[in-house]
């Protein structure tokens, strides 16, 4: 009696390891897994990702620190403004307003004319 039988095999097997046993009825084939070969061009991919990768944080943090200066600049020139705000506030209140007070010509006043050429 011949019985026949097939296997799909997962894609990476050792050939040379392959090894077969028959005991008391039972057959036992054994086949070993092998590693996959490193794939050069996907390591490439990964290492130039990985570079990418650092040289965007570097940027990053650079960019980090520019964001931080200018946000210390205007702190600084807030402060400024509120120092020269506080410094000038009491001066213009100081400061002195003239007020002047003309005599007004009254010489329309009893005339038949009035004021503008109204007649009264």
């Amino acid at each position: 009696m011949v019985l026949d039988k097939s296997l799909v095999l997962p894609q990476f097997v050792d050939d040379a390891g392959i090894t077969c046993t028959y005991t008391e009825g039972l057959l036992r084939v054994e086949i070993p897994i092998a590693h996959p070969a490193p794939d050069v061009e996907y390591e490439a991919l990964i290492a130039g990702l990985h570079e990418a990768k650092t040289e965007a944080a570097a940027q990053l943090a650079d960019y980090e620190q520019h964001v931080q200066k200018c946000k210390d600049n205007v702190n600084e020139a807030h402060a400024a403004l509120r120092t020269a705000k506080a410094a000038a506030g009491p001066a213009l209140m100081r400061r002195s307003q003239c007020l002047a007070i003309v005599p007004a010509d009254l010489s329309y006043i009893g005339s038949k004319e009035g004021v503008a050429g109204a007649q009264v």
